[in-house]
């Protein structure tokens, strides 16, 4: 018997980084709603950080996955992500 599908080797490249990337834009963080994700926005925002959020759950929202990427240039991450931690336990 043959599947029909092929098992995969192992987490993508991607994963293996832990680092998604939207285009020229890196996800730092992921926030649990839209309220949080702007909190997050507003505080990379005032220190000079460029932001954008980019919702990741389901369209409904009530839905229990209603969470946002907060995304930041490349070159911004390391910055943004230790401002970050000081407001959020972020992993």
């Amino acid at each position: 018997m043959s599947w029909l599908w092929k098992r995969s080797s192992g987490p993508s490249r991607r994963r293996r980084n832990r680092t998604a990337t939207y285009g020229e834009w890196v996800r730092v963080a992921i926030a649990p709603n839209q309220v949080v994700a702007g909190m997050f926005a507003g505080a990379l925002e005032s220190e000079g950080i460029p932001v954008l959020t980019k919702k990741t759950g389901l369209d409904f929202p009530t839905s229990p996955s209603n969470q946002h990427s907060v995304l930041v240039p490349p070159d911004r991450e390391q910055e943004a992500k230790q401002l970050l931690e000081g407001i959020w336990d972020i992993n």
